[in-house]
């Protein structure tokens, strides 16, 4: 299982009504009839503009679903709880999410708030928008259709991941720019696995730090395309 430090939340419901709106006012044009607008891709860019990041610094996390309120719970056993897009809400997840707030979850929004419910009906205030201003959310209003691959942003939105973590970051990566994917399963066992994944074609020099162990003497196994074998005994 990955460690309870963050939950992914996923707004299918939002992705969906956006995409349907902005095609509906879109295609109002006889000439875009048959055309598909980019900004109807938001939803979905956001979402990939995250998990990209996730994957990219090591953060292990577990995906949940805005829109089922009885799964959306388990958030409340996370250190923060992301949440790109939430551009459709319904009370129930609202309620969801102020709880996870005043049990001390902290919570990342980005880009949207709420701003109609769960069946795309326009609200008057977003759902969110009072606790977005609350101790412990941090909103950030960044349109990564736009910006998701610019530094500054990816920068900024890593930034209030670590801020939101602290001290309790289970796993610590630096990529130093390199095409990676990381992250982290543990067992009941207390074994720690470390999937690593090279997307270029040349060598990755990945640092890893803060792999916070129990007491006691480990051993390091490395899992390849040729096989597995036993690292080198350390030190110290």
């Amino acid at each position: 299982l990955a460690p309870k430090d963050i939950a992914f939340v996923y707004s299918r419901a939002g992705t969906d009504w956006w995409e349907l709106t902005e095609m509906t006012k879109f295609r109002a044009d006889p000439e875009n009839k048959y055309k598909y607008p980019t900004s109807a891709m938001a939803g979905y860019a956001h979402h990939d503009a995250v998990l990209r990041l996730l994957f990219a610094n090591g953060h292990p996390f577990d995906l949940y679903y805005l829109d089922q309120p009885a799964t959306l719970q388990e958030i409340l056993k996370y250190k923060v709880a992301v949440i790109p897009f939430a551009y459709s809400v319904s009370d129930p997840a609202a309620a969801i999410l102020r709880s996870a707030q005043e049990k001390g979850v902290k919570l990342v929004l980005v880009r949207c708030l709420g701003e109609t419910d769960e069946i795309g009906n326009r609200r008057e205030t977003p759902a969110l928008q009072a606790l977005a201003a609350l101790p412990g959310v941090t909103f950030l209003d960044f349109d990564l259709l736009k910006d998701g691959t610019q530094p500054e942003t990816q920068k900024a939105i890593l930034s209030a991941l670590e801020r939101s973590l602290g001290e309790g970051r289970s796993l610590r990566v630096e990529p130093h720019g390199g095409d990676v994917e990381v992250g982290l399963l543990v067992h009941e066992n207390g074994t720690r696995f470390i999937p690593m994944v090279n997307w270029s074609n040349k060598a990755a020099d990945i640092d890893l730090g803060v792999l916070r162990l129990d007491p006691g003497e480990y051993e390091l196994w490395k899992h390849s395309l040729a096989g597995v074998s036993r690292a080198a005994k350390p030190d110290a």
